[in-house]
Parts: C-alpha cells; sequence; structure tokens
C-alpha cells in the first residue's frame, strides 16, 4: 500500500476480519498490513488467528510477518510493540 490509502486499507481489512471472524484470508490481509505499518504485534495476533483457521495457509510461509509467529520465548510470545 503505498498509494496513501492505508488507514482506508486497514479500516476495510479489520471491518473483513469482524464480520468473517474464521476467514484466514481476511486475517492474513490485515496482518500484512498492520506489519507494513511497523505494528508487529498486532500483526502476529492476526496471523496467529489466520493460522487458527487454516493451518496449511502457504501465503504465511512467504510472509515476512511470518516472523513474528516464530519468535517465542519459553512458549510466551515476544512483545515486539
Amino acid at each position: 500500500m503505498r498509494d496513501g490509502r492505508e488507514a482506508e486499507a486497514l479500516k476495510e481489512f479489520a471491518e473483513a476480519a469482524r464480520l468473517s471472524p474464521e476467514n484466514p484470508m481476511a486475517h492474513f490481509d490485515l496482518g500484512t498490513l498492520l506489519f507494513e505499518q511497523g505494528k508487529f504485534g498486532e500483526a502476529a495476533s492476526q496471523f496467529s488467528v489466520a493460522v487458527k483457521w487454516w493451518a496449511c495457509l502457504c501465503e504465511i510461509g512467504r510472509s515476512p510477518g511470518c516472523a513474528c509467529l516464530l519468535l517465542q520465548n519459553a512458549g510466551e510470545r515476544i512483545q515486539l510493540e
């Protein structure tokens, strides 16, 4: 999102995730945008929801934000924000 419409996209993605909480792509898209905005903790939460609903979501394996999910310390997620 480099066209200055990030706020609008964030609102739309958040609404999609709210309206369709079991849709992994809604959470993945929201997580991706949050990651791009540097909101790593929020992004990790959205990626976690996506993984919960679609454990074999191949897109997540290619996302740099996926690293947020892998950061654990004795079973607890590190807070990045």
